[in-house]
């Protein structure tokens, strides 16, 4: 089992895997335009960040939300099958230890375990606000088609 991590500042627009470098798979592949991660914002207020499928399409799904760094990190680890289960359209709120399972445009699956989340606002003028982001992650892809890791 290969996992790797995935660090980067992501602003309003979002983080494209399309147009960031290429992350390799465990065969060798590359992955590209599997979500956007955005930071979420209530009533102004930045509440930290999410994912969404770049056409809303049902693919997330919250398979841990693990108390502390050792058990999120062994949930992952011992995950080797992709439920058959109800997907919803966004991954919110992140947080961290959690591990979300996403099913990609192709019917392929992964997982990732969300190590660190920060998100926050910056006014440059007083008519602008600008948002930017933080997401370090795990994860892991099946290039195969299958359910299981």
């Amino acid at each position: 089992m290969k996992s790797f991590i995935l660090r980067g500042m992501i602003s309003e627009q979002g983080f494209y895997l399309k147009r960031a470098p290429t992350l390799p798979s465990q065969n060798g592949q590359t992955l590209n335009r599997i979500f956007f991660v955005l930071v979420h914002i209530s009533e102004s207020k930045v509440e930290g960040l999410y994912l969404a499928e770049p056409d809303l399409e049902p693919s997330f799904i919250l398979l841990s939300d693990a108390n502390d760094v050792d058990s999120a990190n062994t949930y992952f680890d011992t995950l080797l099958f992709f439920p058959d289960t109800t997907l919803t359209e966004l991954a919110l709120p992140l947080r961290e230890n959690q591990v979300w399972g996403i099913k990609t445009k192709n019917d392929h699956f992964a997982k990732i375990l969300i190590q660190e989340v920060w998100a926050t606002s910056d006014t440059l003028s007083s008519n602008l606000i600008t948002y930017s982001g933080s997401l370090t992650m795990r994860w892991e892809y099946q290039p195969d088609g299958s359910r299981e890791f």
